[in-house]
């Protein structure tokens, strides 16, 4: 990811990981990049994901770490395709 001005993903974590007040905040890192082990270390996330997934993927991760009582079994996965994913 790379945003505006040039800042990218890593970049945004790396700030997020510098203030006592964010460092704690669950981070599920999704990505196309092949990121060896001390490349995801250095990160801190609470998960890692690498694209291609299912959506149903992202999803238990958001229920296990952003909010917990989300009933994932409540979501028709099935109707999300490759263009709900872009």
């Amino acid at each position: 990811l790379v945003l505006p001005g040039g800042v990218s993903g890593r970049d945004i974590r790396g700030r997020m990981l510098a203030e006592p007040a964010q460092a704690d905040i669950p981070t599920i890192i999704v990505t196309a990049s092949e990121v060896d082990a001390p490349g995801r270390a250095g990160l801190c996330p609470a998960a890692w994901l690498e694209k291609p997934f299912r959506f149903d993927e992202l999803l238990g991760l958001v229920k296990r770490y952003v909010v917990p009582e989300l009933p994932v079994g409540d979501y028709d996965v099935t109707r999300f395709g490759p263009a709900d994913r872009a």
